[in-house]
C-alpha cells in the first residue's frame, strides 16, 4: 500500500494542479483510502479535504468518485479523529448526517449517527453522544439485523454498564453478540465482547470477564478496529485493577500504549484514557514517580 499511496497521492496533486478535476477527485479518494489502510491519518485527511473541495466543482461528483458524499465525509471524519482533530471529526460527521434522509434511508442514517456519537463522546460531549446513539437506535429499531444494528446495540449495552446497570448491560451485550454472529460481523462481535467483558468483571466474574476482554482485544486488532482496540485495552486494564491485580493491569496498559505508538496514535483520546488507567494502577502499586512522569507526558 505504501508504494500505491505514493503514486495515487502524486496523481491527486498533479491532476488538481492541472485542473483536471474528475481525475483529481478519483485519485484523491483512492489516495485517502490507501492512507487510512497505512494509518497515515494526516495524509488521508489532506486527500479527503481535496476530494471534498473538488466535489463542489463537479455536478456528477458521486458518479466520478465512486462513493456517495456521506461516505466520503465519514472517511474524512475518521481520518480527522485519528489525526487528533476530534472537533473536525464531529463537524464532518454532522455534515454526513445532513446528506441523508432518515425517513428514506434509516439504516444508513443510523450507522452515521452511531459514528457521530462516538466522536461526540471522545470530544467530551457525553449528552450529545447519548442523543446521537439514541437516534441511531431509533432509526435501526425496525431494520433487519446488520453490523450497524449490532454496533448500536453494543453501544446501548455499554451505556447501561457505565450507569452501573451491569445486568442490563450484560443482557444487551449478549444480544449484540448474537446479532453480530448471525450476520458474520466479526468487528461488531469484538465490540459486543468488550461490553460483556467489563460487565462480567464488574459483577465479580473476573476470569470470564478477562477472557471476553482478551477476545475483544484480539478481534479488534485482527480487524484493524482502532477505536475498539484501545477501548478493549482500557477496559481490560480497568477490570484487572478493579479485581485487585494492578501489576497485571500495568503490563496490559504498557502493551496497549506500545501498540498506540506503533500506529502513530500517541495523541488520541483512546491513548490518553489508557495512560490514565496505567497511572491509576501505578498509584495502587506505590509507583508514584513513574505515574507522575506519564501524566507529565500527556
Amino acid at each position: 500500500y505504501a508504494e500505491q499511496l505514493t503514486v495515487t497521492a502524486e496523481l491527486s496533486y498533479h491532476w488538481y494542479a492541472a485542473k483536471a478535476y474528475p481525475q483529481a477527485l478519483r485519485a484523491a479518494v483512492r489516495a485517502g483510502h490507501d492512507a487510512l489502510r497505512l494509518f497515515a491519518f494526516r495524509e488521508a485527511g489532506r486527500q479527503f479535504e481535496r476530494a471534498l473541495e473538488i466535489w463542489k466543482r463537479l455536478p456528477d461528483a458521486a458518479e466520478v468518485a465512486g462513493v456517495p458524499k456521506h461516505r466520503l465525509l465519514c472517511s474524512a471524519a475518521d481520518a480527522a479523529r485519528w489525526a487528533g482533530r476530534i472537533g473536525q471529526a464531529v463537524e464532518l460527521a454532522e455534515s454526513a448526517v445532513s446528506e441523508l434522509d432518515p425517513m428514506r434511508e434509516p439504516a444508513l442514517a443510523g450507522e452515521v449517527y452511531e459514528r457521530l456519537g462516538s466522536y461526540l463522546w471522545e470530544a467530551g460531549d457525553h449528552g450529545g453522544a447519548e442523543r446521537a446513539y439514541t437516534t441511531a437506535a431509533d432509526l435501526l429499531v425496525d431494520a433487519p439485523p446488520s453490523a450497524a444494528a449490532a454496533r448500536v446495540l453494543a453501544v446501548h449495552a455499554t451505556s447501561h454498564v457505565r450507569k452501573g446497570h451491569t445486568g442490563d448491560g450484560l443482557r444487551l451485550g449478549r444480544d449484540a453478540l448474537d446479532m453480530a454472529r448471525s450476520v458474520g460481523a466479526t468487528a461488531e462481535e469484538g465490540r459486543a465482547l468488550n461490553t460483556i467483558g467489563i460487565a462480567l468483571s464488574m459483577q465479580g466474574r473476573v476470569e470470564e470477564g478477562e477472557a471476553a476482554l482478551r477476545d475483544a482485544v484480539r478481534i479488534a486488532g485482527s480487524q484493524n478496529q482502532l477505536e475498539d482496540l484501545f477501548r478493549a485495552y482500557g477496559n481490560l486494564v480497568y477490570a484487572l485493577e478493579y479485581s485487585g491485580q494492578p501489576d497485571r493491569a500495568v503490563a496490559v496498559a504498557v502493551e496497549g500504549l506500545d501498540r498506540a505508538r506503533l500506529t502513530g496514535l500517541e495523541h488520541t483520546g483512546g491513548r490518553v484514557v489508557l495512560a490514565n488507567n496505567l497511572c491509576a494502577a501505578l498509584f495502587l502499586l506505590g509507583k508514584w514517580d513513574e505515574a507522575t512522569r506519564i501524566i507529565d507526558q500527556l
